[in-house]
């Protein structure tokens, strides 16, 4: 993967990591993944919006051990997506975008009791969620039974 064209962008900048941060974004994921598994049943909406946060620390991690720390503020999740269609290729990016949009359901509507969410897009995502996090332990070799 080649990362000028995403520091050509603006949407990243090198970053020099450590082990530790990478290891910790994975963890992160893990954890939110499966908080997010938990809540299908009870509170769809959370549930994406959690499978959401699991997917970007995941794929956060793989950008770290590449050298890259994505921008923040409003077009982070966008410069997610485009390093997971350069890493994974453009069905990861179209994965991304519908995490994005199933997980900012509840922070986009206006009336918090008037977002909806339905199972089976949440059920979607947290199954998306935690293929990017699979695939990144898989680029990063971490087993795991290290989790």
């Amino acid at each position: 993967m080649d990362p000028a064209p995403l520091l050509l962008a603006g949407l990243f900048r090198a970053h020099r990591t450590t082990p530790r941060q990478t290891s910790r974004r994975l963890q992160t994921a893990a954890r939110d993944i499966r908080d997010a598994r938990r809540l299908l049943k009870t509170d769809p909406a959370w549930a994406a919006a959690l499978a959401l946060q699991g997917a970007l620390a995941a794929l956060r991690a793989l950008a770290f051990h590449a050298g890259l720390r994505p921008v923040v503020g409003p077009r982070e999740e966008d410069a997610v997506a485009q390093f997971a269609a350069a890493a994974f290729g453009p069905q990861a990016q179209e994965e991304v975008a519908f995490l994005v949009r199933v997980g900012q359901a509840k922070r986009r509507a206006a009336d918090p009791a008037g977002y909806r969410v339905a199972r089976e897009e949440a059920l979607a995502a947290v199954t998306a969620a935690d293929r990017f996090l699979r695939q990144a332990r898989n680029r990063l070799s971490i087993q795991p039974s290290l989790w």
